[in-house]
């Protein structure tokens, strides 16, 4: 395969990422430091294939460096979406804290006015009877 032939292909993967916000749990869309790092050792491994594939000699060489960087991938998305799994009920845990919180004080809000009618009523009920 020349190197010719793959470089649309990575091209056109680098603008769909590039179009894409990296947002952190935090709401960011900067990258952290170690989702840098990550992403470097990710394309360091990247390269290395790319240049093992041009490198390799045989046909069945360049088939099992092919299947092996499948496999690779698959680990790497099935990490991925277990992170983004964790990351995701994280924030819904704590989305539904704060509607909890939310929904109690309202309903304290709601005790304390019916409270306060059932006060105005007790003493217009007495000031009529007077």
């Amino acid at each position: 395969m020349s190197e010719s032939a793959l470089q649309p292909s990575e091209q056109a993967a680098d603008e769909h990422q590039e179009a894409l916000p990296n947002i952190d749990e935090n709401g960011s869309t900067e990258p952290s430091a170690t989702a840098l790092e990550e992403q470097a050792d990710h394309e360091n491994i990247d390269t290395e294939t790319m240049v093992e594939l041009q490198h390799s000699k045989s046909l069945p060489e360049a088939i099992a460096l092919l299947s092996k960087t499948t496999q690779d991938l698959e680990g790497r998305v099935n990490v991925l979406l277990a992170q983004h799994e964790e990351d995701f009920f994280a924030a819904f845990r704590s989305h539904m804290a704060k509607v909890q919180q939310h929904v109690e004080h309202l309903q304290a809000c709601a005790d304390e006015q019916k409270n306060q009618l059932e006060r105005d009523l007790r003493i217009k009920t007495l000031q009529q009877e007077q």
